[in-house]
């Protein structure tokens, strides 16, 4: 690769700024192909994992050895399936790898579909295509330190183990992340999200003599006779003259208004996490969902959280999730300690019925994560060691489908399904165990619009608030801030819908289309701060010269304090009815406290029929366009633009500010160039402007991030921005 740092070019930088900030809108210029199919979004074509009458039923089984390694090599035949305790052939069988190219693919062939082309040229590209990873932090049942351990734990996976195109999302039983509450692979976001959870002392309350937890009320409910009977005698030694009746009833009275406020906090947790499995099945493959709890009590008698388990698992098991509960409580021995209000009892009756609340706190993560395929960590101040090893084991696994029995589907109860592979006891299958016969509702197709029809008034409105982006009309954003003489703070809003896909209509002998477009600026809190709509024309030119029908590039511009936004734009063709939606994080920092800070990095393409590298460096620009797919050929030269701000200055009133470059693959360094000083000579010293261009022909086809550095030698500090390419 040293052939590549040398060739790292210092080109114009004002230039290129004017070509990013132009606003513009490029028609088609070619005869309209015969129409084609287009590819479903892909929300449509993950949901709905398990499916019943005649389609296949699939699970992923992963399975491990005493040591906890994946056992591979395992063949359909090896394994033995039941559902419902009947034994049923396997009908499709594949080993996949989680986060890869091949596995959306796989996944689809499982259903029944064909195999994405991904499946034919993944063999050159590393993993890609990354994990999918939540954490649900159950803040309704967590103590202060149990908080602060998993918050610890969390900022040690974004921080150290996040892979580099994984998406990760945070979210809490409470709600307390809010808006942030969104998969996403910008570690600034989730940093933002996690420091949002903060303790909230939800747990049920007695605040009557002797104290009275939980498990007590529980106990209490089983009609236990050493719990009643301490109750009920110290109610009456502390309230001389009452009878025992009138003790036995307060006492009855006080466990069923915990248990009732038990309940309620139970439903909204398990709520929250159904909730985000459900959601999950947006995105294709498997899913590990981290579930951070100091336990949940089951009150099979009264409650119904038995039921919200078996709604969670057949969330799951239709979304392709695995569930690693997580007792947050850390070494615990089952005792009291200091800070634990318990009753006070000489006569020891109690504390035996008090030895089992442990067990019974972890019933439910138990059951949440074994009915998933996942496993119960508890026991550990280290639940970051759990939750790698947990990632670790959930990297492979095998897929199992089969077609389901007449009777599936007709009945809507609960189907178990055990998998266990043949002559190998001493190997640990897990799986997910059940399913509901009853699926989601299937979503209807919408009625095709023709120009004349208006679209309806909300179908613009569900794409821009859709969980992932809409996939029907290929729609691609990218954000690029700077700090402007005139404006300051300046955010550009690039979005891009693809020609190829917009439907043109004949009338009186001429072709035209329509695109609507609608976007908004919110805000971390979810308030939107700007809004943009457009009704775009479309007509065919002059054929374009080179054999593809042009773009349509749209750029709007907003003024924004600092802070961390999203930006959500989607755009329908209002011919063929077709929508695409996209969403893009920003985060706008504040100049005013004087810290050293970069714009965004702003890239584009120089093709390889452009000016070549011999020309000066003032007609580097020629045949250079802004790219707001970031996706290049590997013939041609990415080029990038940054600006630096709030450089501290020397004795001789001259910034000495020197850039880092580099690109990572799968989070490792494939080029680092070396420190390149940054010339204040004709320039802005409150903006300095930094440009270089990269040739692409070395490299693979992938995903890459583009890492620039800004080292302020003067000041001693240092400044980074990340952006994402890909090399087709």
């Amino acid at each position: 690769m040293k052939k590549v740092y040398r060739r790292l070019v210092l080109i114009c930088a004002a230039s290129l700024l004017l070509q990013m900030c132009s606003v513009s809108l490029r028609a088609q210029q070619q005869q309209q192909p015969q129409p084609q199919a287009q590819p479903q979004p892909e929300q449509e074509q993950t949901d709905d994992v398990v499916r019943i009458s005649t389609e296949l039923v699939q699970t992923d089984v992963t399975v491990l050895d005493k040591q906890g390694r994946f056992v591979d090599g395992l063949k359909k035949e090896d394994f033995e399936l039941k559902v419902d305790g009947r034994a049923v052939e396997v009908g499709f069988f594949e080993r996949i790898a989680a986060g890869s190219l091949n596995e959306e693919a796989q996944l689809a062939a499982a259903r029944g579909g064909s195999r994405a082309k991904t499946g034919e040229t993944a063999g050159t590209k590393p993993l890609d295509r990354g994990r999918i990873v939540a954490f649900c932090i159950d803040d309704m049942h967590l103590a202060f330190d149990s908080l602060k351990r998993a918050k610890q734990a969390i900022t040690k996976y974004i921080d150290k183990e996040m892979g580099q195109n994984d998406l990760v999302v945070i979210t809490s039983a409470s709600g307390q992340v809010g808006f942030l509450q969104q998969f996403t692979d910008n570690k600034d976001v989730l940093r933002a999200a996690l420091a949002r959870v903060t303790y909230k002392n939800l747990d049920p309350r007695d605040i009557d003599r002797p104290p009275m937890g939980v498990y007590n009320a529980l106990l209490i409910d089983r009609g236990d006779p050493a719990v009643n009977t301490y109750f009920i005698d110290e109610t009456m030694r502390q309230n001389p003259g009452m009878g025992f009746p009138t003790a036995q009833a307060i006492v009855k009275g006080r466990a069923n208004v915990l248990l009732q406020q038990m309940e309620r906090t139970n439903r909204v947790t398990l709520s929250t996490l159904e909730s985000l499995a459900r959601s999950a099945s947006g995105l294709a493959g498997r899913k590990v969902v981290f579930f951070i709890s100091d336990g949940i009590f089951l009150d099979p008698r009264n409650g119904t959280t038995l039921e919200g388990v078996r709604r969670i698992v057949d969330a799951s098991a239709r979304s392709g999730v695995v569930i690693y509960s997580m007792d947050a409580k850390g070494l615990a021995t089952g005792l009291p300690d200091a800070s634990t209000d318990v009753p006070f009892d000489p006569s020891g009756r109690m504390q035996q019925a008090q030895g089992g609340e442990l067990a019974a706190s972890q019933d439910v993560l138990n059951a949440l994560a074994v009915d998933t395929g996942g496993r119960l960590i508890y026991n550990t101040n280290a639940i970051d060691t759990g939750m790698n090893r947990a990632l670790k084991e959930t990297s492979l696994y095998y897929l199992l489908a089969w077609r389901p029995s007449g009777e599936e589907g007709r009945n809507k109860k609960f189907h178990r399904i055990e998998v266990g592979v043949r002559n190998r006891p001493e190997l640990s299958v897990r799986v997910q165990r059940g399913y509901f016969d009853n699926a989601p509702e299937k979503k209807q197709p919408e009625k095709k619009q023709t120009a004349k029809q208006p679209a309806p008034p909300d179908t613009l409105r569900k794409a821009l608030g859709a969980l992932f982006p809409q996939r029907e009309l290929p729609t691609r954003l990218a954000l690029s801030y700077m700090d402007m003489p005139t404006t300051g703070s300046t955010l550009v809003a690039s979005m891009k819908i693809a020609g190829d896909a917009i439907k043109l209509q004949e009338k009186d002998g001429k072709k035209s289309g329509e695109v609507e477009i609608i976007g908004a600026v919110i805000n971390s809190e979810g308030k939107t701060m700007e809004r943009f709509r457009e009704r775009l024309m479309v007509t065919p030119g002059a054929p374009a010269s080179q054999g593809d029908r042009p773009d349509i590039v749209y750029n709007y511009r907003a003024t924004l304090k600092p802070g961390l936004y999203q930006v959500r734009v989607a755009a329908r063709d209002n011919t063929s009815g077709q929508t695409g939606s996209a969403a893009q994080w920003v985060e706008i920092p504040d100049l005013s406290k004087q810290r050293l800070s970069l714009s965004s990095l702003i890239v584009g393409e120089r093709k390889p029929y452009a000016a070549p590298e011999e020309k000066r460096a003032d007609a580097l620009v020629e045949g250079v366009m802004v790219s707001v797919d970031h996706s290049f050929e590997r013939s041609s030269t990415l080029r990038f633009l940054v600006y630096i701000y709030n450089a501290a200055r020397a004795a001789t009133a001259q910034p000495d500010v020197a850039l880092q470059v580099q690109v990572f693959r799968d989070d490792q360094p494939v080029i680092t160039a070396p420190l390149r000083k940054v010339s204040t000579e004709s320039q802005d010293l409150a903006r300095l402007a930094y440009a270089a261009e990269l040739p692409l022909q070395e490299m693979t086809a992938g995903q890459y991030i583009l890492q620039v550095t800004a080292i302020d030698r003067v000041a001693k500090t240092s400044a980074t921005q990340r952006v994402r390419f890909e090399v087709q």
